[in-house]
């Protein structure tokens, strides 16, 4: 195991002092509500971070003005009634060890009709442009309004610094407003704030000028910045580097490098990384504006792994490892490396399911590694009668209730009747880069056993080996469906999941294979195959493709697939297979053929298996059923499912 000690020296920015390396990056969650006050709910999620042992914490983006906000729940510092909730989270955070920033924002044009105030018709943005992803045109910010926001901008500064944060960080990224002035895609302006680099400039310089007159020089002000926009046209790394020269110039204490934008899935995959995207992915834009600067700089993005982390800032790559998603499945993170437990963390897996996903629909975020989080004062109660329980079922959810019947002071058998645990959840970890849902299961696997609680494989439960015990869980999954059709039974056609377990042996590359169903199952087998260089296409009787999948993941996958060459057929289905030769049926065309196919598979479903429920119901064992017999469609519900039932047994 390496040295990570280097990320526990402490570093100055500016006038503050940070005790290690690391920061905690501004993530959204949807804990406030309209009014934009900080919450309960948002100090304790806070302060837990700071627990955990992280030097800096970024809030969540916070609009500094009414036309700026991003999201219904995001938290504001608009107005002088935000400061008795700021004040709440800046002591808690103090109080627990850690130090704060305020990051400050206003989103400009993707401020959508949902969620703007009275009095807004428009989102303000540069130019009046048509949004690609909500189709509402922005409204083009007059000068007047423009220097509203400047002020607005400087007033929330004052605000943070009288709210006791030890910093500010100005959003000047991820497509929000400030970026949206330095992109040529979106800043079609002919005044002072458009054209050229330095008008587009403008507006930036502006707005973290009158921060730093606000503040004073003895406060520290972070800017959170693009590497690159990284869209065809946007706004390049040169230019973002040109920004950063002047931005130092003018005071700014440091800088914390991410890059793209937030505005469609295809756009978000490049800025939020999925289990498609490397690790350590905008490295080397920190890289570059280390060479540029003589500030601190800070990075972000999929540097979960402790070895990887050290490693960046030995090398000079960066300053400060910022993670965010890495601390909402484990705030212990921190405090774990620096004592050495690193065989204790809980690893993210960029899955985008129970923070992004969540987000994006408007709920409180949630993690599927972590389901505590969002209830981090929630305690967990001993129980006073300790029960004899039986999980039926090695599944994720079967796992998580064990895992929180067991915290809870129950004794917990876990029996699986596969040779192996984790179900779904591991044929899910079997495709191309998603080696990382495996971590699903391990994760469970270790606590399970730090808990004394014994995972019994080979162990099919039935109703007289529950007979001995107070309460089941049954978490016994389902089976594949398959089509109704005697051309099933033909050799050449197999279940996705004997392939994705390599039961059967898979085409040679060069050779043809149809993929049925164009679901989760189905496009994760098709990518398997094409990436050993089959041809394969996939046929799905809805007129899309990609249920199932997480937006932002989807994107990443269909870029990966159409690299590959998978051919996607919607409205489609098989009505014939004979001799290698499927006979298809697409709504408006003539039916059409695909021959000499060396593999047929089908991704059809999951039909639940509810056997063992009905007998232990009708046996009148109490018992509770979870996971995909109980209808959960994709890990954040199984895991969900397991949590809730396991917390209050």
């Amino acid at each position: 195991m390496k040295d990570h000690s280097i990320l526990f020296n402490p570093i100055q920015i500016g006038t503050m002092t940070v005790k290690n390396r690391l920061v905690m990056a501004p993530m959204g969650t949807n804990f406030g509500k309209t009014d934009g006050l900080v919450r309960q709910e948002a100090v304790r999620y806070y302060t837990r971070r700071a627990k955990g042992g992280v030097g800096l914490i970024m809030t969540e983006a916070m609009y500094v003005h009414p036309s700026g906000a991003h999201r219904p729940g995001a938290m504001a510092i608009d107005s002088d009634d935000k400061l008795e909730g700021i004040r709440a989270l800046t002591y808690s955070v103090h109080e627990a060890g850690g130090k704060i920033a305020s990051q400050l924002t206003h989103a400009g044009r993707v401020v959508g009709g949902a969620i703007r105030p009275k009095g807004y018709e428009q989102s303000w943005g540069p130019s009046a442009l048509v949004h690609r992803k909500t189709g509402e045109l922005s409204h083009a910010m007059t000068l007047e309004e423009i220097q509203e926001v400047i002020e607005a901008f400087g007033q929330a500064a004052i605000r943070a610094k009288k709210g006791g944060f030890d910093a500010v960080e100005i959003h000047g990224t991820h497509g929000y407003l400030l970026m949206q002035f330095m992109s040529p895609l979106w800043n079609r302006r002919e005044d002072a704030y458009g054209g050229s680099l330095e008008n587009r400039m403008r507006f930036p310089l502006d707005v973290t000028k009158r921060i730093l007159d606000a503040v004073g020089p003895d406060y520290p002000v972070i800017y959170r910045m693009a590497g690159s926009e990284q869209l065809p046209g946007g706004m390049t790394e040169d230019d973002a580097m040109a920004l950063a020269r002047e931005l130092e110039k003018l005071g700014v204490s440091a800088f914390h490098v991410s890059g793209g934008i937030n505005e469609t899935p295809a756009d978000m995959c490049r800025s939020i990384a999925t289990n498609y995207t490397p690790e350590g992915y905008f490295v080397p834009y920190a890289e570059r504006l280390k060479r540029e600067v003589s500030v601190p700089v800070i990075v972000v993005g999929r540097l979960g792994d402790p070895d990887l982390a050290a490693e960046v800032v030995a090398q000079g790559k960066a300053d400060m490892i910022c993670m965010g998603r890495q601390l909402l499945a484990d705030p212990e993170w921190p405090e774990k490396v620096r004592t050495g437990r690193e065989e204790d963390i809980v690893r993210c897996i960029s899955c985008n399911r129970g923070c992004i996903e969540e987000l994006c629909l408007q709920h409180s975020i949630t993690c599927v590694q972590n389901p505590f989080l969002g209830h981090e004062c929630t305690p967990v109660v001993p129980v006073e009668r300790k029960k004899k329980v039986l999980v039926a079922g090695a599944g994720l959810a079967g796992l998580e209730f064990a895992v929180q019947a067991a915290l809870r002071g129950h004794h917990v058998d876990v029996m699986e009747k596969d040779a192996q645990p984790g179900g779904q959840c591991s044929l899910a970890a079997l495709p191309p880069q998603k080696g990382d849902f495996q971590r699903l299961v391990d994760s469970r696997l270790h606590k399970l056993e730090r808990l004394g609680v014994c995972v019994q494989c080979g162990a099919a439960v039935t109703a007289d080996t529950a007979a001995g015990y107070d309460f089941v869980a049954v978490c016994t999954g389902g089976e594949q469906r398959s089509l109704p059709f005697p051309w099933v039974q033909q050799p050449i056609v197999a279940p996705a999941y004997d392939i994705l377990r390599r039961e059967r042996s898979h085409p040679a590359p060069g050779q043809t294979a149809l993929v049925i169903g164009g679901g989760a199952v189905g496009l994760e087998t098709a990518h398997m195959l094409a990436d050993e260089g089959v041809q394969v296409h996939v046929v799905e009787l809805a007129g899309t493709v990609g249920n199932g999948f997480v937006p932002t993941a989807w994107a990443a996958m269909k870029a990966d697939l159409d690299r590959l060459g998978v051919q996607i057929h919607t409205s489609t289905q098989v009505t014939d297979l004979q001799d290698g030769k499927v006979i298809l049926s697409t709504v408006g065309q003539e039916p059409w053929a695909l021959a000499d196919l060396a593999l047929v598979v089908q991704a059809v479903g999951i039909a639940p298996d509810k056997d063992l429920y009905a007998s232990l119901v009708a046996a009148g064992i109490p018992c509770v059923s979870l996971g995909s017999c109980n209808g959960a469609g994709n890990t954040l519900e199984a895991v969900r499912q397991g949590y809730e039932a396991g917390v209050v047994l």
